[in-house]
């Protein structure tokens, strides 16, 4: 299997500490009993390097041990506001899903306010310029985030073989708002789009082909509110729009005859799903009642500040 090239350091333990870990192994041997096994610690996956646009980017790359054979499927991850390609893997349970279905994913990582100090949450964090008045950092600064993304699915299909039909993009808050502008920028290659707790943050007139939607949204999101309205946002004041406008918007986008009705998908999910798209083509949007600004069935962050997390609904599972 072609991939990425690499080296590691296997690290030895010392000899005292190994001594009793192989008594214990012979002791089990010769009893029969079944012993617990030591811990492995997962493989980390690589960060590749990839400049763009004047600045020294980079992504998180996932690639399942075993892979189907022929092109396989591409998701593109894009985390929150702060964080990066490793966490947004992590806060789906995403390497898992890519190991049990054989698809591999990057996770681009967002740009810095300040390039040349080392990215913190607070003080220095990566964001994603998902649309002109959006008020993050990467948006201030005009970053080309789009492209960069293009960029990083270049990457990935010189690496690997890519199904060019297959290729998809999921992101949470600000990355949220970004998945939507790389499936609306980049309309040409991305089959699908699932955005988790954000809006549609910039005009798009058109799509050069159609990209099926699934917008997944907590009820209880005080971070971006489901209903829109006016947030505070880097010293000012922004204007959101609701979630079921994005969803109408795009269910237009496609050309859906309307954007259906509410109903129920299980207890505690709500689902709206557009009627009459075009064949192929989708428009969903669900609702996951009781839940903050999370990622649906994830890892919860910040309950103080973000709400509550939910396992009612397995978004990764879903996408």
């Amino acid at each position: 299997m072609t991939g990425v090239a690499g080296s590691s350091v296997t690290r030895r333990a010392p000899i005292a500490r190994r001594a009793p870990i192989a008594r214990r192994l012979a002791l089990c041997i010769l009893l029969a009993i079944a012993c617990p096994a030591a811990a492995a610690k997962p493989p980390v996956d690589p960060v590749i390097a990839l400049a763009h646009g004047g600045l020294d980017r980079s992504y998180v790359l996932h690639v399942p041990a075993l892979l189907p054979r022929g092109p396989v499927p591409l998701v593109i991850l894009l985390h929150g506001l702060g964080g990066s390609g490793a966490n947004i893997i992590e806060q789906g349970n995403w390497a898992a899903a890519a190991d049990a279905k054989g698809f591999i994913i990057a996770a681009p990582d967002g740009s810095t306010a300040d390039p040349a100090r080392r990215a913190t949450f607070f003080g220095n964090p990566r964001s994603w310029n998902s649309g002109p008045e959006t008020g993050s950092p990467a948006a201030v600064r005009g970053v080309d985030d789009s492209g960069f993304v293009r960029a990083v699915i270049a990457d990935v299909g010189k690496r690997y073989r890519i199904d060019p039909a297959r290729i998809h993009v999921s992101g949470f808050s600000n990355g949220a708002a970004m998945a939507f502008r790389v499936a609306a920028d980049l309309s040409d290659i991305i089959a699908s789009a699932a955005p988790m707790s954000n809006a549609l943050l910039m005009p798009v007139e058109r799509l050069q082909a159609p990209v099926s939607l699934m917008l997944v949204w907590g009820d209880q999101d005080p971070i971006n509110p489901i209903g829109g309205g006016a947030r505070k946002r880097a010293g000012g004041t922004v204007d959101r729009p609701a979630g079921s406008a994005s969803f109408a918007r795009w269910a237009q986008l496609l050309g859906c005859a309307d954007n259906g009705v509410p109903a129920a998908l299980a207890p505690d999910i709500g689902i709206r799903r557009a009627r009459g798209c075009p064949a192929g083509t989708a428009a969903e949007f669900v609702v996951v009642h009781g839940l903050g600004h999370q990622w649906p069935g994830g890892k919860p962050y910040l309950r103080a500040i973000s709400g509550p997390g939910s396992d009612v609904f397995d978004a990764t599972a879903a996408v």
